[in-house]
């Protein structure tokens, strides 16, 4: 039971943790593409990329995985 407690009590942590990274992240990425004269929106289709492509590796990891009955019948 302590061992629970703890390990919850982490997780709790770890995502404020990430949360409070992800937007320091966010805003020293947009002041560093405005320092180079770009617009804070082409480090935001980074993000939009990277967020896109997790979803789609997830499902294509998924797809590939399922077992493939018709070229492998099962014979009872």
């Amino acid at each position: 039971m302590g061992g629970y407690i703890l390990w919850n009590w982490s997780c709790d942590c770890y995502v404020i943790f990430q949360r409070n990274h992800y937007f320091s992240f966010m805003s020293l990425g947009i002041r560093r593409m405005h320092d180079i004269g770009r617009s804070g929106w082409w480090f935001g289709f980074l993000f939009i990329g990277s967020v896109f492509f997790f979803p789609v590796s997830l499902f294509l990891l998924y797809l590939c995985s399922k077992p493939l009955l018709h070229l492998h019948p099962v014979y009872l």
